[in-house]
């Protein structure tokens, strides 16, 4: 609670409780009410208005006046834009740290400054036109200021800037340099994860959602097959959710939402029959530390009392697709035993998340699971060369199996209710 709130909530008290008279509380109400500070949009809206109007005089006088000015001239206007976001960042330093809204605009100033600066500087000296380079550029000076500020915005156009710039700055140091600088923004998103607030749930999404462009992105670049790599990445989100709350369940739902459509791929017959080769060897190092932060996951997991069923599942079905790839192990033997393998994990998967929705009275949990089920069903029918008679059977048996599982579900639900009562 604020002090300005906690104060009027005393004040309020020591009214009832006859200490203060009315009058008195008054004045004091209006002394310590909290003063009414711009709204984040209203001061987005005012930086870009100004944004605007300084371009057009510019590009105004740009019209006859800009070539005619001397170099140095036109270099120190170059710098306007971020002496001017810098200027207002210190303002907000000093005066209005405590405001979020303040904050997350001098951040997102500050960021506009830069790209312009940049990009005036190098149509003035006639700099080697690089966009991916300058991107980057761009993206690592504007990262001192969202620390500083504790911005949450800019985060997004950071991992732009990575995703379009630090992977591409070279064949070799493209993808170091692009994991290790989204890395550093993880790392700052993290720092929110223990507010338990909207601002750590959305940096999660963020920060999720970026690392699967990230990893996509690198290996279809490197033209390397993606599935390991994002099933290791979408697995790793479900096993170090549990570290968080409100943050936890946005990694847990994107993190199950990836693995599930991972395992829909690892059920179709034809994604067996190739062999999987990795020419870059840092995403091949990357993978290998993917697998081990999920075994690592799964140890605290079990130490602290988190192992469950699903765990389980999950470090089975990612071991054993490293192993494939490791191995080679193609060829229709092998591929018919891990589709067999893969289809029971999916439908295990399935039913453990139905079970625990169930359970445990949780929606995410229960459609996660009746969706499992589902695909696997569909995809079985439209991927398997079998006659209507077997696929009729086969849709009988699994029928039967509904029925019995929701019968057991309901008892359980009563006998639950009846021992609570």
């Amino acid at each position: 609670m604020k002090k300005e709130k906690w104060m009027l909530s005393q004040i309020e008290a020591w009214e009832e409780e006859a200490l203060i008279g009315a009058e008195t509380a008054a004045v004091l109400k209006q002394r310590y009410s909290p003063k009414k500070s711009m709204h984040m949009l209203t001061v987005l809206l005012s930086i870009i208005g100004t944004l605007l109007i300084g371009m057009g005089v510019i590009l105004i006088g740009a019209h006859n006046l800009w070539f005619r000015l001397p170099l140095a001239a036109r270099a120190a206007i170059a710098f306007l834009p971020l002496a001017a976001s810098q200027g207002f960042l210190l303002y907000v330093v000093k005066r209005k740290m405590h405001s979020l809204s303040y904050r997350e605009s001098a951040a997102l100033l500050n960021m506009a400054g830069v790209f312009a600066t940049l990009a005036w500087i190098g149509q003035i000296f006639h700099l080697p036109s690089d966009f991916t380079n300058y991107i980057f550029v761009c993206g690592v000076l504007s990262l001192p200021s969202m620390l500083i500020l504790r911005a949450a915005s800019p985060l997004a156009i950071y991992y732009w800037t990575v995703i379009n710039g630090g992977l591409f700055i070279g064949e070799t140091v493209g993808v170091p340099v692009g994991v290790v600088m989204f890395a550093v923004g993880a790392a700052y998103a993290v720092s929110f994860f223990k507010e338990e607030s909207q601002r750590s749930a959305f940096m999660a999404e963020l920060t999720a959602i970026a690392g699967f462009v990230l990893l996509l992105v690198a290996a279809l670049t490197a033209s390397v097959d993606p599935s390991l790599l994002l099933f290791t990445y979408f697995s790793l989100l479900m096993l170090s959710a549990f570290l968080w709350e409100k943050a936890g369940q946005t990694l847990f739902g994107i993190g199950t939402f990836g693995f599930m459509v991972m395992m829909t791929f690892f059920i179709i017959v034809w994604f067996w029959q190739y062999e999987v080769e990795c020419d870059s060897v840092p995403l091949l190092v990357l993978t290998v530390l993917l697998v081990v932060a999920n075994v690592l996951c799964a140890v605290w997991r079990y130490r602290h009392g988190k192992m469950n069923a699903i765990t389980a599942l999950v470090i089975g079905a990612l071991l054993l697709r490293g192993l494939w790839a490791c191995l080679g192990l193609t060829g229709d033997a092998w591929a018919i035993g891990f589709l067999i393998f893969y289809n029971i994990l999916f439908l295990a998967l399935g039913v453990l998340f139905l079970w625990d929705g169930v359970k445990h009275v949780r929606l995410l949990s229960a459609n996660a699971g009746i969706l499992c089920i589902f695909t696997a069903i569909v995809v079985r029918f439209f991927d398997t060369e079998m006659s209507l008679a077997i696929r009729g059977v086969v849709f009988v048996i699994l029928g039967i199996g509904f029925l019995l599982f929701n019968m057991y579900l309901v008892r359980m639900k009563k006998k639950a209710k009846e021992e609570a009562r």
